[in-house]
């Protein structure tokens, strides 16, 4: 894996531009998941936990984790910011509609791709 993303120049632009984090991944524990991005999501009735993490200090706080909703359990040793936990009574739509989002917007794009110019 390695050999592949050194034959992709992940140092220079674009790539470093659009991930600047990863321009610096392997002096900073490759292994890991840091600097996963967790956000604008809806966890709604999960039927297992809507996020389980249970990964150190240091990788915890590399992780960016920002405008989630749920109803659902969150499974973690820790409070977990960038989580809102709203009622379980609310409607996906009625979530949505709160936040700003075009709900009736959502959806299957029904046209051929060819179609799209």
């Amino acid at each position: 894996m390695l050999r592949k993303i050194e034959r992709m120049n992940y140092k220079e632009p674009p790539w470093s531009d659009a991930y600047p984090s990863l321009a610096n991944i392997m002096n900073d524990f490759p292994t890991l998941p840091l600097h996963n991005i967790i956000t604008n999501n809806a966890f709604i009735n999960c039927s297992k936990e809507a996020i389980s993490i249970s990964v150190s200090k240091d990788v915890f706080a590399r992780l960016v984790v920002t405008n989630n909703l749920t109803n659902s359990k969150i499974n973690s040793y820790r409070d977990v910011k960038g989580f809102e936990k709203v009622s379980e009574k609310k409607t996906v739509k009625e979530l949505a509609e709160e936040k700003g989002i075009p709900f009736d917007e959502i959806g299957l794009e029904t046209r051929s791709v060819s179609s799209v110019k």
